[in-house]
Order: C-alpha cells, then sequence, then structure tokens
C-alpha cells in the first residue's frame, strides 16, 4: 500500500463523523493510518487494525478536535514514533 499524507479518512475541522459497527484495516500515513481526525470522530463498535503511520496508526487527533471511543477495539496498529493505536491532542471520552 502507497504511504499517503492521510490514511482513510480525514475528517476536516467542524464536522461530525459517526463510525458504527466497522472495521479500518491497513492503512498507512504519515499521521493517521486509520483516520486522521481534526473535527469530531465517534467510533462505536469498531475495528481499527493493522495501520501504520508515523504518528497515531490507528486515530491521529488533533488540537481543537473531540475523539469519543465506545466498545472498539484497536489491534496491530503500528506508528514509527508515537501513538500506535491513538496519538491525540484533542478532548477524548
Amino acid at each position: 500500500m502507497e504511504i499517503t499524507p492521510y490514511g482513510f479518512s480525514k475528517l476536516p475541522p467542524g464536522t461530525t463523523v459517526l463510525v458504527q459497527d466497522l472495521s479500518v484495516m491497513n492503512g498507512s500515513a504519515g499521521a493517521g493510518g486509520g483516520f486522521f481526525n481534526q473535527g469530531n470522530l465517534i467510533l462505536v463498535r469498531t475495528v481499527v487494525s493493522h495501520n501504520n503511520a508515523l504518528e497515531g496508526a490507528g486515530v491521529f487527533s488533533t488540537v481543537g478536535s473531540t475523539l469519543s471511543v465506545q466498545d472498539s477495539i484497536f489491534e496491530g496498529n503500528h506508528a514509527a514514533n508515537i501513538g500506535g493505536a491513538i496519538f491525540t491532542q484533542a478532548t477524548s471520552t
């Protein structure tokens, strides 16, 4: 897989996205192999697995964003620098 600046999904500021009952796998990016979050990301019963990134392999959440994770699984994600599953500068629950 080609390494891109962002993984499967880039959420811009001001957006709200609910991801429910979904698997996000095998993404590769500089930041946020699964999700690069600048908005409001809600993960419910979501599997985030085997993503790769320099930072925040599963999820990278920036300052000013919010991240909520409920009944979800993070497994096998790998970050070269920091945040294998999640790297957040955000408000998180």
